[in-house]
């Protein structure tokens, strides 16, 4: 009985060891074994990237929001985590204690619960300072800010989560000033470029599919503002004044429609005395579009003459003109 015994045991410890054996990368995950969320570093054969750009030259800092884990996400209450991409091909992202630089990495888990899942969603408001009030994200931009924001994704660990994409939330502007000899004589050199009556006070709306509203209309975004001023350019080429800046594109209204018209303030000086002129910007015919730049070209002659076109970011939608006296 003693050796039959033992043979049984033998055979038992045989099949085990040849269990494990058999693929030993294989992950072993009990019910209640807790499963690190990696995005682009491979859980369960997936991989996620944060596209935010090919040409990335240093580490970007972001946020992530992660509400409660749950069958179904509710955005309004969870955790905010801050996060790194690496500027290294493949944009891996690294979760951390804090924003401040140095601090230690922090590992994310999905829930044990058969049927719970993880919820994320990623954003980035550049230098913008923003409040929070039911996970709507209240800020201010001055045309220098890229706000971008990921959809929201869910993820369990059986089914990692997917790809993360940082989207463009707001419009490129470029102004380019065009004049022949007589335009510069009339009207001296330009001093400022300033667009008017736009958005400043922003709303970010973290959810499943994030949204950007205005909380009012009476901005100012500076485009050039130099009290040497710059005479205006006679050359062939489209010659960029100023800075290349970042707007709020009216929402589900867009700017630069004959509905609502985008409103550019040119003030040039002659002999001591500055001029002021009101530019409309009314014929793009879907208005400023969300993830594009849009290039308006003013053309000084006897009076200023205005076209629109669009360029990368984006390269598709509508080309506009108007003029003003």
């Amino acid at each position: 009985m003693k050796k039959l015994m033992i043979s049984m045991l033998a055979m038992a410890a045989m099949v085990s060891c040849t269990n494990e054996i058999e693929n030993p990368d294989q992950p072993k995950i009990e019910g209640n074994e807790p499963v690190e969320i990696k995005l682009n570093a491979g859980i369960i054969g997936v991989e996620t990237k944060a596209a935010i750009s090919p040409t990335l030259t240093e580490d970007l800092k972001v946020t992530f929001f992660r509400p409660n884990d749950a069958a179904t996400a509710t955005w309004t209450t969870g955790e905010f985590v801050n996060a790194i991409i690496s500027k290294e091909a493949g944009g891996a992202i690294t979760f951390k204690e804090s924003a401040d630089a140095g601090a230690n990495d922090k590992k994310l888990y999905y829930p044990t619960g058969e049927n719970e899942k993880a919820h994320l969603i990623g954003y980035y408001l550049g230098t913008s300072i923003s409040t929070n009030t039911n996970n709507i994200l209240s800020f201010t931009i001055d045309g220098t800010q890229d706000i971008m924001a990921t959809d929201g994704a869910s993820g369990s660990k059986t089914e990692a989560f997917k790809s993360f994409t940082f989207k463009h939330l707001l419009t490129q502007i470029d102004i380019v000033l065009k004049g022949d000899a007589a335009a510069q004589a009339a009207f001296g050199k330009i001093k400022k470029v300033a667009i008017k009556s736009i958005p400043t006070s922003l709303k970010l709306t973290l959810a499943a599919t994030p949204s950007i509203t205005a909380v009012d209309n009476n901005g100012e975004i500076n485009v050039y503002n130099n009290n040497t001023g710059a005479d205006l350019s006679t050359n062939t080429t489209n010659e960029i004044i100023g800075n290349t800046v970042m707007v709020y594109n009216g929402g589900t209204a867009p700017l630069g429609t004959a509905a609502n018209k985008l409103t550019l303030e040119i003030t040039s000086e002659k002999g001591g005395v500055d001029g002021v002129s009101t530019v409309d910007v009314t014929t793009i015919n879907s208005g400023l579009e969300q993830g594009n730049k849009h290039v308006i070209t003013l053309n000084f002659k006897e009076k200023i003459i205005v076209s629109a076109t669009i360029a990368a970011w984006g390269t598709d939608g509508a080309a506009g003109t108007g003029e003003v006296d």
